[in-house]
């Protein structure tokens, strides 16, 4: 099996005795690199998640692995990009489950509540990448407010869960949850604006 990182190849013929050995060089040569994986590209097929459980279960059937690799900044950035793509595809859900929330909770809110709260939790891992990556991060000064202003909102779900009032569930998402969701892309938006300014004048 070939893998290639940043045009670098090396070739293993024993690749299921060296399974562990493969995946520890790919982050070390990354780590050098100061790179972060974005993704893999095994024999043609694209893989973003599980990347090592992947590579762990089909060594033995890959012949060539090329391993993708981003910049920190440009981590950063597509983590920006992200962030905001899930706001907005989460907005018009919140409505819908508000809806639910208020006619009455049915299994599917609930699941859908459950889907939302992993990806505020996302989020709030997101903006904690952010900030503990300041020198890389395009004004970093709003990612503080943001991530305060998100645990906040958090603790009102988590108050308004422990106290199983459905009301008030409702009540944060649609006063407290919404608004931050349209504050966030308002302060992200220009940022990913700015990156992508800078990458055209290089």
């Amino acid at each position: 099996m070939r893998v290639i990182i940043a045009g670098e190849i090396a070739v293993y013929t024993d690749v299921v005795a060296n399974s562990e050995s493969i995946i520890e060089v790919i982050q070390e040569k990354l780590d050098q690199k100061q790179m972060v994986l974005s993704h893999i590209v095994a024999d043609g097929l694209e893989i973003y998640s599980e990347i090592d459980s992947y590579l762990s279960t089909h060594l033995s059937d890959i012949e060539e692995v090329i391993v993708v690799g981003l910049s920190l900044q440009e981590a950063l950035s597509q983590n920006m990009i992200s962030a905001v793509q899930y706001v907005e595809r989460a907005t018009p859900e919140v409505e819908v489950l508000i809806n639910q929330i208020i006619q009455g909770s049915s299994a599917q809110g609930w699941e859908t509540f459950a889907e939302l709260a992993e990806g505020l939790e996302w989020m709030l891992q997101f903006l904690s990448l952010m900030e503990n990556n300041q020198s890389a991060a395009a004004d970093s000064s709003v990612f503080t407010p943001l991530r305060t202003e998100l645990e906040a909102v958090l603790g009102s779900l988590q108050e308004a869960m422990n106290n199983e009032d459905i009301v008030l569930i409702a009540d944060v998402l649609k006063y407290e949850l919404i608004p931050y969701f349209s504050s966030f892309q308002k302060q992200i938006n220009p940022l990913i604006d700015n990156e992508d300014a800078s990458h055209d004048t290089i």
